[in-house]
Formats: structure tokens, sequence, C-alpha cells
């Protein structure tokens, strides 16, 4: 279900129910001695610790060390520990790569995390890919699709919010209450242009007309031409895609129009809930992380959501929405190497990406439920999704 976000429950989302987050001791008896501690297993996280995304790469580096801890507490990866390797990148394309090839040139080092910063993502892909290390994202839009032609993914993996299964989650509510025809927005760069064919191509399947895409500049505060173009021509909601820093100008623009605007949730800010509150109706396909109560119990992800505040309580309404996020998906992008891992036939890069990409079944995070495969690099079970 789309969840609708509000300001103070962002902000405030560990106070609710922290009381129901106690979580089930570990089993009873010796945890496996860790062995081989000279040839630790290192992962390479490339974060920006210093420039304008520091307060996220600091969130997503306190969160991978934590979930490191927990691994290595219970016996490590087949008896050996896991170790963090932090780069700042400083928010810098040259200084990612130089960070990346350090990395890369480790053997020891068997997979790479990264970015928070979304700019970053496509240049961090292909390095990976050029170089086959594997690499989780944790930010970015981009469909990882081993098969397609041209930009196919063999090594990179992503843990971040995409935009086909947040699209499906929009299309599914905006059919169940009739709100037809849609009116999409989309950043005027290549990525917008794939994603306005995204969103075009997912309504026939759901029964609803989508209106041709208004693109907008994304150093532009005002898109109220695209808006007003859009209302013009009947639209009854609205669906955006751009980056996180887009948002706030979208909505500005689309105040006191009445509408809905449905945004993925990479593209949520504390900044784009300040501009919205009282005056927008802001949707988003909402990890589970971003509950502003406590995730019910049937739910998949309810025991991960539950374990990780119980884990960063010191954190208690301290967290942006996008540090939760950087920190959330730090956390299953650490997980995920650590299943891939323990599954691997060998402890090598080709090994560990042959792992993550045969699982058998779903790896249920704080981000939602993941299961990559051959067909599909991110695996996202939309009905994971909030």
């Amino acid at each position: 279900m789309v969840k609708y976000l509000k300001l103070a429950a962002a902000v405030a989302f560990f106070m609710v129910g922290l009381a129901l987050l106690a979580v089930p001791p570990p089993s009873s008896g010796t945890p496996p001695v860790i062995r081989d501690r000279q040839t630790a297993v290192l992962i390479g996280a490339l974060w920006d610790l210093s420039g304008n995304s520091r307060s996220q790469g600091e969130a997503a580096l306190e969160s991978v060390r934590r979930a490191v801890k927990i691994v290595n507490a219970q016996g490590g990866v087949r008896r050996r520990r896991l170790q963090i390797v932090p780069a700042d990148t400083g928010g810098s394309l040259a200084t990612l790569l130089l960070k990346a090839r350090e990395l890369v040139e480790n053997p020891a080092v068997l997979a790479l995390i990264g970015p928070v910063n979304e700019e970053l993502s496509h240049a961090l892909r292909e390095y990976a890919e050029s170089n086959r290390i594997p690499l989780i994202l944790i930010s970015g839009h981009e469909p990882l699709l081993p098969f397609r032609r041209g930009a196919a993914t063999r090594w990179t993996f992503s843990v971040a919010p995409g935009l086909a299964p947040s699209i499906k989650v929009f299309y599914r509510e905006f059919q169940r209450l009739k709100l037809n025809p849609i009116g999409p927005l989309v950043a005027d760069n290549r990525y917008g242009k794939r994603a306005s064919l995204w969103l075009a191509g997912y309504g026939p399947e759901y029964h609803l007309n989508i209106l041709p895409a208004r693109k907008f500049k994304t150093d532009n505060t005002d898109t109220r031409v695209g808006v007003h173009d859009l209302v013009r021509e009947g639209a009854n909601a609205l669906v955006a895609w751009g980056p996180r820093k887009s948002g706030v100008g979208l909505a500005w623009s689309i105040r006191d129009t009445g509408l809905v605007l449905a945004v993925p949730a990479g593209m949520i800010s504390a900044d784009l809930l300040k501009a919205a509150a009282h005056s927008v109706r802001l949707w988003t396909a909402a990890p589970p992380i971003m509950a502003a109560e406590a995730v019910p119990s049937a739910h998949p992800c309810a025991f991960s959501v539950s374990r990780f505040r119980l884990l960063h309580r010191d954190m208690a309404g301290k967290y942006s929405p996008e540090e939760l996020m950087a920190a959330g998906a730090s956390w299953d992008a650490l997980h995920l190497l650590a299943r891939g891992l323990s599954a691997s036939a060998d402890f090598s890069r080709a090994g560990l990406m042959r792992a993550i990409e045969d699982a058998d079944a779903y790896y249920s995070g704080v981000m939602g439920q993941f299961r990559p495969s051959s067909r599909d690099h991110s695996g996202l079970n939309p009905s994971s999704l909030l």
C-alpha cells in the first residue's frame, strides 16, 4: 500500500512502538569460533564522509559497522571474519574512481558497497562492471538487467528502492482509487528519458491512461509550467522521477492543485517533507524502514526492521529520511553480501557474484524483500514496499 508521508512521523519514526522491538535472544550455546583471523574477508565501502552528503555517509558507515559486529559475533562467514574498508569519496567523481581503484587492486577486497550520492551510482556501476567485482548499490534508480543490450549488468546489484517496483505500487493504487489519467514529470536528462518510457510502458497493464511526460530542469526550482500543462490535459494524479534535489521544486509547483504527487522513495528528503507539509498529497512507495509505526508482524520484513531499530535505538529521532535510507540500504547490502559469501563455492569475486545471483530465496531486509536473479539484479518485491 502506498504510504502517505508526514514530516513528524518520518523524523520520529523510532518512537512509535519501541517497546515492541525486543528480538529473540541468540540461540543457546557458544557461537562458532572464528578461525583464520589473519585472512578476514574485506568489503570496500565508498561513501561521502567529508562532502555535502557526509551525514548520509556517516549514517551508512555506522550502520555497516553494527551489521559487521553482529555477523562476526555469530561466527563470521564460514568462520572467517568480515571487515569493512571505508573509503571517503568526498562526493567527487574523480575521488570515487581513485578510491575504487585502490580497493579493486587489493585482492582481499571481494566486493564493494556504495555510494550515497545517487549522481555517482552510474559511474561506480560502470567501474565495477569493467573490473569484474561485485557491487551492491545503495542509491540510484536504474534497472539492473543482465540481458539488456548495451547496458547489461553482470557484477552490480542493488538494494536501493528502484523505479520499476515503485511504479507498480503507484499504478496499482491509482487503479484502485480510479485516478486516471496520470501525468508524468521527469528530469530532463538521459535517465529521465528512460524513466518516461517505463512510466508509459506500465500504463496498459493497470488500465491507466498515461499522458505524455513533461520534462523539467533539475536545477530549476519552478516546474509549474509542466504541472499546469498536465492539469489542463486532465491529469488526476502526478508521478515524478528525478534526483532528490528536485523534490522541493516539484512540491512547490503542485501546491493548491489538490493532486496526488507520487515520487520514488529515493526522492524523499527532509526538505521535501517540509515543503509538502499541509499542502501536498505526497505519496511514496516506502521501504519498510521508513514506516511511521511498527511494521505489521505479518510483513516479511518485520523482524529485520525491529532488529535494526533496536540496535539503532540510540539514534531514535536523529536520522533524516535520507540518512535513514542510507543506513538501511548499507545494512541490507552488508547482509546480502554475507549471505552470498556463505553460499559461495569459494571466497572469490566470481564465486560471490554467482552466489548472489543464484539465491533460491528472498532476503528480507529493512529496505524490502530482494531476490536477485539472472534476469534482474535487484529483484525487489514490490509487495514488500509500504
